[in-house]
């Protein structure tokens, strides 16, 4: 992540240079943003929330140009750049995480321009509306509001995922599709990770019925196409990590119901983890889980060496 971090900030720098040379704005140059975006998301991965934020609120402070409301730039900005924040404190999780994320999404007043624009409107509306959807199931989540949570999950979240399906087809002759295209699948892998933590926190003493949710999730979970920073920065076998951890701590076994299928969830925490850091190598997250599977396992000499590994990717520089 040190040579990305490197290579994002340069980029950032050399498009920044250019559009000083030209005279023109981040409308204008959609690789600026897209330089900032992967420049977030690099922090985030390495475990520098701080840093990541600060950048996500640099390009959430952009303006959008409405006399230009389809231009590459444009599009990076109120597709990727201004939900960024959101989709950062998603991941990360934190108390009051969910508040900022909906306080941090822009309002419909920033987007009227381009939404009701009558050559090319765009969607993305749609796409914030269910962003702020999933907060407030985070948040109901979090205050054991289980009947908010189902509600917000599958009436009004499905009722944005079944909208956003049903114009698809007219939706592929706009030039934004794609964002279009990759945030619907972003919004089908938040919903399926909603359904699981709320039969974690629900169901304490079933846990193991939250994992075909997060194994669904895991499996709609892609490398992001085209060049683009990934929608949602952290990997989903994560959840899964965290689940037979908790199992762990609970002393619940795998299978109940038949003792020579008792293994250690410890050992399923571990290899999920490892799993996450097939899919974002070398992520501080990833990397935390695999040292607490290890302590699980007492296996702690193997903890302290991913420990420094934790600690050489998180302070390289």
């Amino acid at each position: 992540y040190l040579l990305a971090e490197r290579a994002f900030t340069e980029a950032a720098k050399l498009y920044a240079q250019w559009m000083t040379r030209e005279g023109v704005g981040v409308n204008d140059c959609e690789g600026y943003v897209r330089a900032k975006c992967y420049l977030a998301c690099t922090y985030y991965e390495r475990g520098n929330f701080l840093g990541a934020m600060k950048v996500a609120r640099e390009l959430r402070g952009m303006k959008l140009d409405p006399d230009r409301p389809n231009s590459p730039g444009n599009q990076m900005l109120y597709w990727r750049a201004y939900t960024l924040p959101a989709r950062l404190y998603l991941a990360h999780g934190a108390k009051g995480d969910m508040n900022r994320a909906i306080k941090s999404l822009p309002t419909k007043a920033e987007l009227k321009p381009f939404v009701e624009n009558k050559k090319a409107p765009t969607l993305v509306g749609v796409y914030v509306d269910a962003l702020k959807t999933c907060c407030g199931c985070r948040k109901a989540i979090e205050a054991k509001d289980f009947a908010a949570a189902d509600a917000l999950r599958n009436k009004t979240l499905r009722h944005y995922l079944v909208a956003m399906a049903n114009v698809s087809r007219g939706a592929e002759k706009f030039s934004d599709y794609g964002y279009f295209f990759r945030a619907g699948i972003s919004l089908d892998i938040y919903s399926k990770e909603l359904a699981g933590l709320t039969t974690m926190v629900r169901s304490p003493q079933t846990l193991l019925l939250a994992a075909g949710s997060f194994y669904s999730a895991r499996d709609l979970q892609s490398v992001p196409p085209g060049m683009l920073p990934p929608l949602i920065p952290t990997p989903m076998e994560n959840r899964l990590g965290d689940l037979y951890l908790k199992m762990r701590e609970r002393k619940q076994t795998l299978d109940p119901l038949d003792d020579e299928k008792k293994r250690d969830p410890a050992q399923e925490a571990l290899e999920s983890y490892q799993d996450g850091l097939k899919r974002y190598p070398n992520n501080v997250s990833s990397l935390q889980g695999v040292k607490r599977a290890l302590l699980f396992l007492g296996r702690k000499d193997a903890a302290a060496i991913v420990q420094k590994q934790i600690d050489l990717v998180r302070t390289m520089k």
